[in-house]
């Protein structure tokens, strides 16, 4: 019987991975971050890095005590449950985080074109930079400035 994925890539509930796999809160916790890899694509660390690209013995010398007790765990959710384009090799993880990286520059490029309008090209052209005209939240907090010993200012944010 085939099963039904879920709303990730993963064809298992976190819940019910926790309960099959996730005894410990250390395995809990890697698994979260292999969902954060399938769905977010955000890259999971090096010791979960060397599992999906099947370097069990790089797993092995990174690992501490506690995550050399789970690794037999976690390692067998990633095998059964991962989409297998997304594990077995430096390729296919790179690829996979790769993916992630070209749809956010693309969704950024969309971005811009759409507040690429005819009254925020004339800001620009007045003075103002391009950030602050397509998103000026990113300047909504006030700098504080502080001068170091060397009389050079820094920005303290």
């Amino acid at each position: 019987m085939e099963q039904a994925k879920c709303k990730s890539g993963i064809t298992i509930s976190m819940e019910e991975a926790f309960r099959l796999y996730g005894s410990h809160p250390l395995a809990q916790d890697m698994i979260r971050r292999l969902y954060m890899y399938v769905d977010e694509k955000v890259h999971p660390g090096a010791l979960l890095y060397s599992m999906l690209c099947d370097k069990l013995v790089d797993s092995m010398i990174t690992a501490n005590g506690t995550e050399r007790m789970v690794l037999p765990n976690v390692i067998d959710f990633i095998v059964n449950y991962l989409p297998s384009d997304s594990r077995g090799s430096n390729e296919l993880v790179g690829k996979w985080l790769g993916q992630k990286a070209a749809e956010v520059k693309k969704e950024i490029e969309e971005d811009v074109d759409e507040d690429a309008t005819p009254e925020n090209e004339n800001k620009i052209q007045e003075g103002e930079s391009e950030v602050d005209v397509i998103d000026p939240r990113l300047h909504q907090f006030p700098q504080r400035t502080i001068e170091d010993t060397d009389g050079r200012i820094k920005t303290d944010i």
